[in-house]
């Protein structure tokens, strides 16, 4: 049987009090603040949540001045979307994404009446209209040692709400390195116009983000990476089963002339 981790379980385990504590101190706190370490992890959390917070604006939320902002940031003349923003190179770029994307229009498909016109398509999405209606059961998994049933439609549900974290904390993880200069950006976009600003102002931004940049990085990495471990796993359930085996990404679907090789599977 399948166990894996819940959301909520990866991000409370990568947290910041404990990746602060597993940092060297000398690497975010001075030396003579040793004597206080309890309140000054406690104030560079504070400080650790206001940058987090930051980051969930300007992906969830963002308006105008954010939006542009981001792209002045990145040296364009144009607004960026947080989306366009591309994975280190160093983890699965692109493949996240692209499964994330192939779900959602095959299950758009499957919810949908409308018919195309081409007879042999027409069929193949009656069928998977018909399976989508049934909702047929695909198995069991323990999630956080809880068994929990999985049917066509929550299995997929689940399986998304994977992907999209992986994704959301790569995200993270790329912006936390331009956060200063974003900032910096818009705190010049709204200086005129004096709007409630929806992040911190540039006047508060008071961490040395030479020393803890390194611990927003590592949270946002191991997160992203535990996903990623979900993800695959996850995966290879969802392959075993005729009903969901479809809706995967494979290595043919992106490179025809590798039809032999492997399954496609976060690796």
């Amino acid at each position: 049987m399948l166990k894996i981790h819940s959301i909520e379980n990866i991000k409370k385990h990568h947290n910041f009090v404990d990746e602060l504590r597993a940092t060297p101190a000398i690497n975010w706190v001075m030396s003579e603040q040793l004597k206080d370490y309890n309140k000054i992890l406690a104030q560079t959390v504070k400080k650790l949540e206001v940058v987090d917070n930051n980051l969930e604006l300007i992906i969830s939320k963002p308006d105008e001045n954010i939006k542009l902002a981001l792209g002045r940031a990145y040296h364009l003349d144009r607004e960026i979307s947080v989306r366009e923003l591309r994975f280190p190179t160093y983890l699965p770029q692109g493949k996240v994404q692209l499964q994330r994307d192939l779900i959602k229009k095959l299950v758009k498909v499957a919810k949908s009446k409308k018919s195309t016109g081409d007879i042999n398509r027409e069929i193949n999405e009656l069928m998977l209209q018909g399976e989508w209606d049934a909702n047929p059961k695909i198995g069991i998994v323990l999630i956080d040692d809880k068994e929990t049933e999985l049917r066509l439609h929550n299995s997929f549900k689940l399986f998304s709400r994977y992907l999209n974290a992986c994704e959301h904390e790569f995200y993270k993880q790329a912006l936390a390195a331009k956060l200063f200069s974003i900032l910096h950006e818009y705190h010049i976009l709204i200086e005129g116009d004096k709007p409630e600003p929806k992040l911190m102002g540039i006047g508060d931004y008071i961490l040395n983000y030479s020393h803890l940049g390194g611990v927003t990085d590592s949270i946002y990495y191991h997160r992203a990476h535990d996903y990623l471990v979900e993800c695959k796993d996850f995966w290879g359930f969802l392959d075993k089963n005729e009903y969901t085996r479809k809706y995967l990404l494979r290595m043919e679907d992106i490179h025809p002339y590798k039809r032999n090789q492997k399954a496609f599977t976060f690796n």
